[in-house]
């Protein structure tokens, strides 16, 4: 679309031209897919220029109008409501059906309306979709006219700057300046959280259609690399989503399982995702990269830079242990005696882990991590005593106390920040089934014939 619009821009004293047929047959077949550039030897004077751009936008929207399939509704009312829905092209996303509202507010200004589109974040899309409605009608900014879009698909394809959205977003282009509903001068794009992640790719990518773009809790998705789903490990993924939230109320996190059959290089999922800062896992692991470890950045050119990585003291752990055995507590525990393994559930506060910050960190953002570190170690701050709502939507604690180790250990959902779930033993690799026979947080739930012998 913008090969078709710059073909109206003249700056040299002579400048190639067709004759008004083969811009006609051009933009049909643009139109169709079946042309893409404009091809002329025909020259035309400096005092011609203004004409032919009349002809050539007269061309265009009578071309658009005729061929376009789909058109917007009329704003020739004060109060207008049209719902929708385009299909997609499926060799850019397969079964992609966009619904959408179009609404304005207020009398139509001389000039036309402001045009905005809402691009929604990237909760459960109903939800998100109904809450972009709400959103967009409560803003008080008449006269104007927002597109309200509900994201086609989820999972991976949950990103407003994916093909079949461009294709999506020029076609809404094409057929606001063909109307003369909107003035071409205010035309605009807005999102929350994935949908400002949206806005700040497309601000740029659009750059010569739009006034301004407005990302409101915007910035990349965080990816997160779990291994099992063994005890203590939802717990770690809720408390890494819920601190990311502290620094940004509308983060998502990517959950990605390496003990799933087929399951691709979490790597390079997140890359394919334009995912960058990745929660990777808690040690350096053979024939992977150096620093695909902790929590690492992915920066141009594919090289990784570590932000922050767990450390074990494992003097400190064998010197409990003994100590433990010392006092008589290996006794009380009971430990190993029923013929199950022991776990020791011990954090920061027992001197056995730390974390490690990069150096290359800026220095407020470390101060911030110190900061932290020293309120988790004290036990003055606690990632779950705070109001906290499972995926499902039910409130996992209502944020007037924190959860007991029993809870925490047991931990079986993820909360609303995450995307992605929980696999159950069925779901698993054969290879890592015996893991989850002796660890996994459904253990007990297994049939006899899929326990393991201990």
């Amino acid at each position: 679309m913008k090969t078709l619009l710059l073909i109206a821009i003249f700056s040299l004293t002579d400048v190639c031209f067709a004759a008004a047929g083969d811009i006609d047959d051009f933009f049909v077949s643009f139109l169709k897919g079946e042309q893409t550039v404009f091809e002329s030897n025909k020259k035309v004077s400096r005092r011609e220029i203004q004409r032919m751009r009349v002809e050539i936008w007269t061309a265009w929207r009578e071309a658009v109008n005729e061929n376009e399939e789909f058109k917007l509704a009329k704003m020739d009312k004060d109060t207008v409501v049209s719902a929708g829905k385009w299909k997609l092209p499926p060799e850019l996303e397969n079964n992609a059906v966009m619904n959408f509202t179009l609404f304005n507010k207020g009398k139509k200004p001389l000039t036309g309306y402001p045009l905005f589109l809402y691009l929604h974040g990237s909760g459960p899309k109903e939800k998100e979709y109904a809450r972009g409605l709400e959103l967009t009608k409560g803003f008080n900014d008449a006269p104007s006219v927002y597109f309200v879009p509900q994201i086609p698909n989820e999972g991976g394809y949950y990103r407003w700057w994916q093909r079949a959205k461009i294709y999506a977003w020029e076609r809404l282009l094409r057929l606001a300046m063909v109307s003369g509903d909107y003035n071409p001068d205010k035309i605009y794009i807005v999102g929350i959280s994935e949908g400002a992640y949206g806005t700040q790719r497309l601000t740029s990518y659009f750059a010569d259609y739009l006034a301004g773009g407005g990302a409101m809790a915007g910035g990349d998705p965080i990816g997160y690399v779990a291994d099992y789903p063994s005890f203590g490990v939802p717990a770690n993924i809720n408390a890494f989503a819920l601190g990311a939230r502290m620094t940004n109320p509308n983060v998502r996190i990517d959950l990605q399982w390496t003990c799933l059959p087929d399951q691709l290089d979490p790597l390079h999922v997140f890359t394919q995702k334009g995912i960058t800062v990745i929660s990777g896992r808690d040690a350096p692991m053979p024939n992977r990269p150096q620093r695909e470890f902790g929590t690492f950045l992915v920066r141009p050119g594919g090289v990784l830079q570590d932000l922050a990585t767990p450390f074990w003291h494992w003097g400190q752990f064998y010197e409990n242990v003994i100590r433990t055995v010392l006092n008589g507590g290996w006794v009380r525990d009971k430990s190993g005696t029923d013929g199950r393994a022991v776990n020791y559930w011990w954090g920061m506060n027992s001197g056995v882990m730390d974390v490690l910050l990069s150096r290359e960190l800026p220095p407020d953002v470390t101060h911030l991590a110190q900061i932290l570190r020293t309120g988790v170690t004290s036990g003055m701050i606690d990632p779950f005593h705070c109001r906290i709502t499972g995926q499902d939507g039910s409130v996992k604690n209502s944020g007037r106390h924190g959860l007991d180790l029993e809870q925490i250990a047991h931990m079986d959902w993820l909360c609303d920040a995450v995307d992605g779930h929980i696999p159950e033993y069925d779901e698993l690799a054969e290879v890592s089934k015996p893991m989850y026979r002796m660890q996994g947080i459904h253990r007990d739930l297994l049939p006899v014939e899929k326990e393991a012998e201990l």
